[in-house]
């Protein structure tokens, strides 16, 4: 038994334990390597990225780790052991959390597994989850999200080589379910015949994993717009790193760009919805996957980390779950030690927007599309206003800027406008997947009008999508064929099946048949990891919309997705199952289509 248990010792989790033992709390971290670091130690990404340098890492973790040494892989991870220690933590090593202890719906305890296999319960008065996939708030059945049946769209990971000496390999090659051992297992099998060097990692490097669904969840839109809040307990700083593609709205119009951003993160985005004593930290945390990437960083999750930890202990103190802790003593100590500046204290809620906000950034959306993210923040409010720019335009480019957003919205009142524009706009250049460097749009000008023309539901973008379907061949960029599959799924009962037929029979075979076979992954390079990525999201996204809107004769849309839906890549396999589970989508009597994931569910 303990005060505060923390699970996981990695970015996250060790300056959660240092924190709560500073504060005098009796702290036990977990671990299941034989190193606290995670990532950033035995995943070798050991220097930072971008994040904002302040609060407990500029103040206790830098310095003490360049005093260490100057192999960041070991110092780091020494550093976090010896604070621990000093601060009275106890450290268990080679440890597995494996269940959830709940009575009453709080959080009493976490089982866990010891190196030599022995299952025992770990009683908590407080819990930081720190897997990283918000394993224990998943244990005790709380609400998560990582791959959907829209898309499986996932950050990529890597099994780092260990060289003596070398502190930092950064790569993506992959993708992975940190919480599917097989999985991890697989991945893990494909880099050892993959590498030249004999040693290597047990940390998966993954960027994006299962997160919480808390009681606020951040989102893209929160970031952009400058969401203060008034729990504010860090200030995550970063560009938009994506590793991939994207699945927001706004990032279907709007690039990304690779400007710093700052985003204010709420600690109700480290809440479960309904749990008590159970706190989430790390990438695990509350928040749109794409609105990760600028929350993710090193520096931003080590903050996150100490002050999870912190208010775990401080709760306790106060006698209250760290669901009741006094948000103003949290944040007084947050603000002493760096980690967030006074006036972000009890800030206000800046939203909702005011109708004169969002009827200003209507009328600036001319702007090249500027304004869209303040826009999108209120689309009850915005969707008359923008009916209205739409019906006022005299110039067809503005016109159909606001077309392409109300198509964006699910609203058809400029289809008009945008099948007259993906009926006589060529293709352009599209967007192959690709991990590392990945920062831009991952869409193109015409695929984001697709899309949007396939979101009005109306039939008369089937005719320009079908025809911009028929030009789709195997060497196709994967953003033409996936916006072509996401706007047919919305539009069409059936009447692409043909086409999408002769499509699939030219990109399909990229399924792992046998879990026995870990093919290695040629150089252990990302070319070669982008281009298996890219082939098989081809395959699974003609094979959905294919399944969806009734299948060939002989069914090879079903067929592809049942070949994924055993292929050891979980990410795959677990998408794949669960648009099989849907079923084809059919049409109610209202209109309204079952089976089918209209609304991503991220």
């Amino acid at each position: 038994s303990c005060d505060v248990l923390v699970v996981g010792a990695g970015t996250a989790g060790a300056p959660a334990a240092i924190a709560a033992g500073r504060a005098g709390a009796r702290t036990l971290v977990v671990e299941f390597l034989y190193t606290m670091g995670g990532v950033q130690t035995d995943g070798r990404i050991g220097s930072y990225y971008h994040g904002n340098s302040c609060g407990f890492t500029t103040a206790d973790v830098d310095p003490g780790v360049n005093a260490m040494g100057s192999v960041l892989a070991t110092s780091k991870a020494e550093w976090y052991r010896r604070a621990c220690r000093s601060a009275g933590v106890q450290v268990l090593y080679g440890t597995l959390a494996a269940g959830a202890l709940v009575e009453s719906n709080a959080l009493k305890g976490v089982v866990v597994v010891l190196p030599d296999g022995t299952r025992g319960l770990v009683r908590a008065k407080a819990v930081v989850d720190a897997s990283g996939c918000a394993d224990v708030a998943a244990a005790a059945g709380e609400e998560t999200q990582f791959i959907g049946a829209a898309e499986p769209a996932v950050q990529g990971a890597q099994v780092a080589p260990h060289v003596l000496g070398d502190s930092y390999t950064n790569i993506d090659v992959a993708f992975v379910d940190p919480a599917d051992v097989g999985d991890v297992s697989f991945l893990m099998r494909r880099a050892h015949a993959s590498l030249s060097v004999w040693d290597a990692g047990q940390n998966s490097a993954s960027r994006e994993r299962r997160r919480l669904v808390g009681v606020v969840t951040v989102t893209p839109l929160d970031v952009l717009n400058g969401r203060t809040w008034p729990d504010t307990i860090a200030r995550p700083r970063s560009n938009f790193d994506s590793h991939g593609f994207t699945v927001h709205d706004v990032y279907f119009i709007v690039n990304p760009g690779t400007s710093d951003v700052t985003a204010n993160l709420p600690y109700r985005a480290l809440l479960p919805k309904t749990m008590e004593g159970l706190l989430v930290a790390g990438i695990g945390i509350s928040a749109h996957r794409d609105a990760m990437p600028y929350l993710r960083m090193q520096r931003d999750m080590q903050n996150i980390g100490y002050a999870a930890g912190y208010a775990a202990a401080l709760a306790l103190q106060s006698g209250v779950t760290p669901r009741s802790v006094s948000l103003s003593a949290l944040q007084a100590h947050l603000v002493a030690k760096g980690i967030i500046r006074a006036q972000d204290a009890g800030t206000a809620d800046s939203f909702p927007l005011d109708s004169a906000t969002i009827q200003s950034a209507v009328n600036g959306l001319t702007n090249s599309y500027a304004t869209l993210p303040t826009v999108l923040a209120d689309t009850e409010s915005a969707l008359p206003m923008l009916r209205a720019a739409y019906a006022s335009q005299s110039d067809p480019a503005c016109r159909l800027m606001y077309a392409h957003v109300l198509g964006m919205l699910n609203d058809a009142t400029g289809v008009d406008a945008l099948a007259a524009a993906v009926d006589a706009g060529a293709w352009d250049t599209g967007w192959n997947f690709g991990g590392g460097g990945q920062y831009g749009f991952s869409v193109s000008l015409m695929d984001s009008y697709v899309i949007a023309l396939g979101r009005t539901r109306d039939p008369r973008g089937i005719s320009p999508v079908l025809a911009k379907t028929a030009q789709l061949t195997a060497g196709t960029a994967f953003s033409h064929v996936r916006a072509c599959c996401l706007a047919l799924e919305n539009l069409d009962g059936g009447s692409a099946v043909a086409t999408l037929a002769t499509l699939l029979a030219q990109v399909r075979g990229y399924a792992f048949t046998n879990s026995l076979v870990a093919p290695p992954i040629a150089g252990y390079s990302a070319t070669v990891g982008n281009t298996e990525r890219n082939n098989c999201l081809k395959e699974l996204a003609v094979a959905r919309a294919l399944y969806r809107l009734g299948d060939a004769a002989a069914r090879p849309g079903e067929q592809a997705l049942a070949a994924y839906a055993s292929d050891p890549r979980e990410v795959y396999a677990t998408h794949a199952r669960q648009v099989l589970a849907l079923g084809p989508q059919t049409e109610t009597a209202d209109g309204e289509w079952t089976g089918t994931a209209l609304a991503a569910d991220w």
